[in-house]
Formats: C-alpha cells, structure tokens, sequence
C-alpha cells in the first residue's frame, strides 16, 4: 500500500511590496504673487461735479502682466447700486449713471475704487486704490463741494 508523507510547511514571512526611496517626491511650488502697484485714481476727484449721465474713469496703474487686469466698482443710491466693470487691460472705464425725474432719486455721491486682480480670478483683489466719491447732479446747477479724498 502507498502511504502518503505530509510536510508541514511554516508560515511564509512577509515581503515588502513596497521599498522606500531615497529621493523625495517633488511637491508643486506655491505660486508666486508678482509685485503689484495699488492703482491711483485720477478723474473724477473727490470734489468734482458732473452733470453727465455718462462718466468716464481715469486711474494710474500698472499690471504685472497680461494675466492681471483692472476691475472697477461704483457704488451709488446708498450702496443699493452697485456698477462693477469687465476686467480691464486699459487705465479707463465709461459707466452711465442712472437720470431720474425726481431730484432726490438722482442727484448721487458715486463712490469707486479700482482693485487689480488676476483675470483668472477676479474675486482675489491684489491690490486696491483708495475710495473716491464725486457729485452727480442731472440738473446742473450750483452744488455743494465734497471733501477730496
């Protein structure tokens, strides 16, 4: 008769399936903000009228490249109106005010600044111009100064 001869087998010992390295795995960079110079308004000053319903705005600045741009806002009516501009490659932007039959509805104190963000991103402000406000009065006629800024 055969017999059968069993051998016992021990228990394998683990292997690694994974071999530390000597080198580091590279991580991203974090990304660089550039330099950027906070715009500086120059037209409408804080103490100029207009009775244009049509209002240009001027301001100095530069952009660190052609990724950034210039993003404006005008704030009018109380806070209630608010005017923000397309992101901006040029030094200028042409907003119209809104005219109304009744003086205390139309004669405003507009308030602006001009932030410089990326055009990626134009939530993320870089840098921000400080605040100006100018008169607006449809009807003409003499008006009071308002403190420049």
């Amino acid at each position: 008769t055969a017999t059968a001869t069993i051998e016992a087998t021990g228990t394998p010992e683990p292997t690694p399936t994974l071999t530390p390295t000597p080198t580091a795995t590279p991580l991203p960079l974090p990304t660089q903000t550039p330099d950027v110079t906070t715009p500086r308004l120059t037209y409408p000053p804080g103490a100029a009228n207009t009775n244009s319903a049509d209002v240009t705005l001027f301001w100095e600045g530069e952009l660190p490249s052609e990724d950034y741009g210039f993003l404006v806002t005008l704030r009018h009516g109380g806070g209630e109106l608010t005017h923000v501009s397309p992101v901006l490659s040029d030094r200028q932007w042409a907003v119209q005010l809104p005219g109304s039959e009744s003086t205390s509805d139309a004669i405003v104190e507009p308030r602006w600044s001009v932030a410089v963000v990326r055009h990626a991103e134009p939530e993320v402000i870089l840098a921000l111009s400080a605040e100006w406000t100018f008169y607006y009065n449809p009807f003409g006629g003499p008006t009071s100064p308002l403190p420049t800024p």
